[in-house]
């Protein structure tokens, strides 16, 4: 097992503004790589969509737009890989909720007869959750532990953590 102490416990409180706060207190930031990348993909876009179709240069452009595409889960997973190593490595126990990831980004359009409200809002709102990448999170942070020795609790998704300790 490991050499940590047993009192070395954390709660790992996902996030959409910051990627996670911690039990201690802690927050750790959230990059926010789809919104970096969003002109640059605009751009690589727009450059794709002027090419002549079967040309040399479109199939350029298709690779160039392509790479745009590939960079922003490279760069997400590389965060969350630097983040759930120090959980995994630095706390004996992490404590994790279950999150209904798919239905909390569901759709807010409703039916065509009564269409749902902030429609807009709601898709930026679930652009933003996804962008953080809860359940890749846990699902690092869940072979991560067995790695380096230390325990992953998941909370249930029905618990009332926040009633219980709001800060």
């Amino acid at each position: 097992m490991s050499s940590r102490p047993a009192a070395r416990r954390v709660g790992v409180d996902v996030r959409v503004k910051t990627l996670a706060a911690l039990s201690t207190g802690e927050l750790i930031e959230a990059p926010r790589h789809l919104q970096v990348a969003k002109k640059r993909l605009k751009q690589a876009q727009r450059a794709l969509s002027r090419t002549e179709k079967t040309s040399r240069r479109r199939a350029k452009a298709r690779a160039r737009l392509a790479r745009r595409h590939h960079d922003v889960p490279v760069r997400r997973a590389g965060v969350l890989h630097q983040v759930t190593k120090r959980l995994a490595t630095d706390w004996a126990v992490v404590g994790v909720e279950d999150l209904n990831v798919a239905g909390m980004t569901a759709s807010a359009r409703g039916a065509l007869k009564a269409p749902g409200r902030n429609v807009a809002a709601k898709a930026g709102l679930n652009r933003a959750m996804l962008d953080r990448a809860f359940g890749e999170l846990r699902r690092q942070l869940a072979y991560k532990t067995c790695w380096y020795g230390s325990e992953l609790r998941v909370v249930d998704r029905w618990a009332p953590t926040s009633q219980v300790c709001s800060t």
